[in-house]
């Protein structure tokens, strides 16, 4: 610890910031070898929990061939969304990718199609009611898996215990349930502190009672706002992790998750009765003052295919050769085809193969390093985004004056360098595509991050006293009222008893 300062060198150095070491001592067994207590619920649990960049942690995590899951304190993912979205996207690039993100204080979402990521299902989410604002939790599920929301223990009081459930199935014959959880720190407007409490842990309670009797591997994520570091210390902390061990839940997160200046705490917990997942880590990012946490399922490493994307090469040079090409085939022949569809296929088989031939289709091994992650992520933002992830890094190993004000400087040039090159990219799509309006809209659509529903937002509608639910009836009474609209409303319009005045001329 330098100037008084708690570093991130510091916490991985003192055994007192890790949460194993607290429970042994309070159980007065001075080790530091979980395996020596025999009565300890940790005992025979392999589980290491480190402190990873984002190079660090893919380069470890990359090969694990299961499930994983993520949480992330993001403190408004409306505001926070753009470099969320980022950090995701930058994971699977480098092949890692959390089949589960759980997310807390949310704030409110307008819609949730706006905040979809790529190769997700859209978020499930509660906010607070009635525009609250702060809290909120959501949950994104890799579109490998399938799920079921569970509304049964998905307890959302405000301000008290706000949660999101779902089952995931990892195959059809293995499931896990995930919660993502908040627990407040705010004051309530009507109950003190210990009021508040009492409520959250009568209603946790009763929501671990019933999990544990649902026969299912659990996994709960989240920021609880109880500092496991002071196990023998607060007495709700004791109670909640107690109440924890003694249903079977062990918590796989062991070091700070919020750090600053002058403290450490660790309230973002990942909990499991799950023996298989034996990994945990901690994420360096500033997405927010909250470290994301991930846990795994540690299985055989995989033979991961190299990724590679398909392209062709539109330089002028080929273009213009296509073209030349093509305006010196004789079409004339076509003309003597007297069945048009034979006329097409001729015309379409030399045409594709001509394509095929100036404009072939390639493929390329992706760098991580050099391919975008987005499509107006340059090169240079790349580079960037690492050289600011580590002047983070080195701000929390050595927060001196220097390095905080490196940091915060080349953080916000970077910040500012992004907005601009993502408003650049795609000011030039809409004039690009100016003269195609579905491009247009869809270069909107991209740019405002809003996928397309598939899914028909009219499930039934009233005709003649009756609901109508099957969606071929539904069409059909939307065919029939379109094509008989207008003459239904022309004879609808009574005469007039007197034509109009004509218009005065002037």
């Amino acid at each position: 610890m330098e100037n008084n300062r708690i570093t991130l060198e510091s916490i991985e150095r003192d055994p007192d910031y890790n949460f194993l070491n607290k429970f042994n001592t309070e159980h007065d067994i001075l080790v530091f070898d979980q395996n020596d207590l025999p009565d300890s619920p940790f005992k025979d649990l392999e589980n290491s929990c480190n402190y990873y960049d984002e190079n660090s942690l893919c380069s470890k995590f990359s090969t694990y061939d299961n499930f994983s899951a993520m949480s992330i304190n993001i403190q408004s993912l409306p505001a926070k969304f753009n470099q969320f979205n980022l950090l995701i996207n930058s994971l699977n690039q480098k092949k890692l990718f959390p089949s589960v993100i759980c997310l807390q204080e949310i704030w409110q979402l307008p819609n949730d199609q706006v905040f979809s990521i790529n190769g997700y299902h859209s978020p499930l989410f509660k906010c607070r009611n009635n525009n609250i604002q702060g809290g909120g939790v959501a949950i994104y599920i890799n579109q490998e898996f399938s799920f079921t929301e569970l509304p049964e223990y998905s307890i959302f009081f405000d301000r008290i215990l706000e949660s999101k459930f779902v089952k995931v199935s990892i195959s059809p014959k293995k499931h896990f349930i995930i919660g993502s959880i908040y627990r407040p720190a705010t004051n309530h407007p009507t109950l003190s502190s210990s009021e508040q409490y009492n409520q959250f842990i009568d209603l946790f309670s009763n929501l671990i009672s019933q999990l544990s009797d649902s026969n299912c591997p659990i996994i709960l994520l989240g920021d609880l706002n109880l500092d496991l570091l002071k196990y023998s210390q607060i007495r709700q902390v004791t109670d909640y992790a107690d109440l924890l061990f003694s249903h079977g839940f062990l918590q796989m997160i062991m070091k700070p998750t919020r750090l600053t200046t002058n403290s450490a705490t660790l309230i973002d917990h990942v909990v499991t009765n799950n023996p298989e997942i034996v990994d945990s880590a901690i994420l360096i990012s500033d997405l927010s003052d909250h470290f994301p946490v991930l846990c795994f399922m540690k299985t055989l490493s995989k033979n991961l295919p190299h990724s590679e994307i398909k392209f062709r090469n539109f330089s002028t040079e080929n273009t213009e050769k296509f073209k030349a090409q093509l305006r010196n085939l004789n079409w004339e022949f076509l003309q003597t085809i007297q069945n048009t569809q034979e006329a097409y296929n001729h015309f379409s088989d030399t045409f594709f193969m001509l394509f095929d031939l100036f404009f072939p289709l390639k493929s390329k091994k992706i760098n991580k390093n050099f391919d975008s992650i987005n499509p107006w992520f340059t090169r240079g933002l790349i580079v960037s985004r690492s050289r600011k992830n580590f002047l983070h890094k080195n701000m929390l190993k050595n927060p001196s004056e220097q390095n905080i004000l490196a940091y915060k400087q080349y953080r916000n040039v970077y910040n500012n360098t992004v907005r601009i090159s993502k408003k650049n990219y795609f000011e030039q799509e809409l004039l690009r595509n100016q003269s195609d309006s579905r491009k247009t809209w869809q270069t909107i659509r991209k740019a405002i991050n809003l996928s397309k529903k598939k899914d028909s937002l009219i499930s039934k509608i009233f005709v003649n006293g009756n609901f109508i639910t099957d969606s071929k009836s539904i069409a059909d009474e939307f065919n029939k009222f379109f094509l008989n609209v207008a003459p239904t409303i022309s004879n609808d319009i009574l005469p007039a008893e007197h034509p109009p005045p004509l218009s005065p001329k002037f």
